[in-house]
């Protein structure tokens, strides 16, 4: 069958089945209008085109459903290959009776298109069935891949939700046990803590659903926001570098954890003296900084989980930007910066007003 699947692969299947009905409706028409015209009995001319007619009805609604139908464009050659094969094989069943001197056939042509017919007719059955047969498997193993990828879906969900809770956690837990003692100071610290990481599970819950519907957008400042998140980092060689006043629709807690995020890729892996840049593009923003940069080779590596140069590092910030981008469907592209180190652009991001303070 494999034959005569790589012959027929080179024509689109359905049609190959209507024209295999349509030429045996031919032939049962034709001979019904001959037995006629030569005065034979109409029975004998009805039967001759049920025989044979029959089958090439089938074979025209199949041949026009198919292309509407479940069964998926690339599997149709396989099933016209089965029509062509099937009566390739009663042609030559009728073909060695011709041969067999013991067994008379008066009308070989007439019985070898009606073995054609029937086999077509035979083989298109065999052939849907074994082509839903392969959809059902491809069905199943694209259900497993999807499961596959829920699975690693989940497991870098709780691997960011580790990620991004330990900090937090542990400053809770140092300042505890004075807030256990009355230390308003450190009831403060405890307080900040537990309402951090209940924001990073809300953002981790919303990239992990991916809904653009649950997402609570209002305008923002860019600036303020990034500022922000640059005084949580607590580093105090490093720089930041503002150059925009743009506002975002976003939601600001959002936005936030995606600059950190940023920022401590480039603490990390820049050096604690770092100049970090923000500022716009014509429809969004970038972060930059003046660090060795990243090979053209890892940009796309960068965003994967798991991902890390850092010795006991777990490759998650980046991942989780990447998750974040798509949730908001924005366009993230990571190019060298002007000095030489990495620089994330965010575009098709929803701009409220754009007012530089100095051209980009």
């Amino acid at each position: 069958m494999a034959r005569w699947e790589r012959l027929v692969s080179t024509v689109d299947g359905a049609h190959l089945v209507f024209a295999l009905g349509a030429l045996y409706v031919a032939l049962a028409a034709g001979r019904t209008f001959s037995v006629v015209a030569s005065g034979g009995a109409i029975p004998n001319a009805v039967i001759d085109f049920v025989l044979v007619g029959s089958p090439g009805l089938a074979l025209l609604y199949a041949g026009d459903r198919l292309p509407r139908a479940e069964v998926p464009r690339e599997v149709h050659p396989r099933i016209a290959a089965w029509c062509l094969g099937a009566a390739a094989v009663l042609l030559g069943v009728v073909g060695l009776l011709v041969l067999d001197s013991e067994v008379t056939i008066s009308q070989p042509a007439w019985s070898a298109s009606l073995a054609a017919a029937i086999g077509s007719f035979g083989g298109l059955a065999i052939g849907t069935n074994e082509a839903r047969a392969i959809t059902r498997a491809h069905e199943a193993e694209e259900h497993e891949q999807e499961l596959k990828r829920q699975n690693e879906r989940l497991e870098s969900f709780a691997s960011m939700l580790a990620h991004e809770v330990r900090n937090p956690l542990n400053i809770a837990q140092i300042y505890l046990p004075q807030a256990a003692e009355g230390d308003a100071d450190a009831t403060e610290e405890v307080e900040t803590a537990l309402g951090r990481i209940e924001e990073m599970i809300e953002i981790l819950l919303v990239t992990a659903r991916s809904d653009d519907a649950s997402l609570a957008r209002k305008e923002v400042a860019l600036s303020a926001v990034a500022e922000d998140a640059w005084a949580d980092l607590g580093v105090e060689r490093a720089t930041l570098v503002v150059e925009t006043d743009r506002a975002l629709r976003v939601d600001p807690v959002h936005l936030r954890h995606l600059l950190e995020n940023l920022f401590r890729n480039a603490v990390e892996h820049a050096g604690s003296d770092v100049t970090v840049r923000v500022g716009s593009l014509q429809s969004g923003f970038y972060v930059a900084d003046d660090g060795p940069g990243i090979s053209v080779a890892d940009r796309e590596a960068v965003f994967e989980a798991g991902y890390t140069t850092e010795a006991g590092g777990i490759g998650l910030g980046l991942t989780f930007v990447a998750q974040l981008v798509e949730t908001y469907g924005w366009d993230c592209r990571l190019v060298e910066s002007e000095s030489g180190g990495a620089r994330f652009e965010f575009r098709n991001v929803e701009v409220v007003e754009r007012r530089e303070r100095r051209p980009e």
